[in-house]
C-alpha cells in the first residue's frame, strides 16, 4: 500500500513542493481557509472562553478550521486552571496542544505565510 500524499501546505513548509514539483501541480491550493478564528462560540462557560481567547492569542495562526479542536483544547484548559483536571484529560490537552503547534517541538514545524502587502510599488522593488 502506498503513502498517503503529503499535504499541500506540509509540502511547502518542508520544501517537497520544489525537489518534486510535478507531483503537486493538481494539488489543491491549501487546507487552510484563511478565515480568522474570532470569538469563543456559545457554547463555552466563561472560563472556557478566556482559554479560547489565550490559545487565539498565543496561536496567531489559527484560522476557522481550527475551530473544533481549539474548542476541546479550550475545555481542557480551562479544566487544568480551575484544578479539576485528571491524568487523563492532561494527556488529551498535551496530544491538543501538539497538534495545533503549541508545544516547543511542534511549533517549529508551523509556517506563518508572509502577509501580503498592497502597496503598488512593492512590484518594482521586491
Amino acid at each position: 500500500m502506498p503513502r498517503p500524499r503529503t499535504p499541500i501546505d506540509k509540502a511547502r513548509a518542508t520544501g517537497a513542493i520544489l525537489n518534486h514539483p510535478s507531483r503537486y501541480k493538481e494539488a489543491p491550493c491549501s487546507t487552510s481557509r484563511g478565515e480568522p478564528l474570532g470569538d469563543p462560540p456559545d457554547w463555552l462557560t466563561e472560563p472556557q472562553a478566556t482559554a479560547w481567547r489565550d490559545l487565539v492569542g498565543a496561536l496567531p495562526w489559527l484560522d476557522l478550521s481550527h475551530g473544533g479542536i481549539v474548542g476541546i483544547t479550550a475545555n481542557l484548559l480551562a479544566q487544568l486552571r480551575a484544578g479539576d483536571a485528571t491524568v487523563s484529560a492532561m494527556n488529551l490537552l498535551r496530544l491538543c496542544l501538539g497538534q495545533l503547534g503549541a508545544t516547543p517541538v511542534d511549533a517549529r514545524r508551523v509556517t506563518i505565510p508572509e502577509p501580503e502587502s498592497d502597496d503598488p510599488a512593492e512590484k518594482y522593488f521586491s
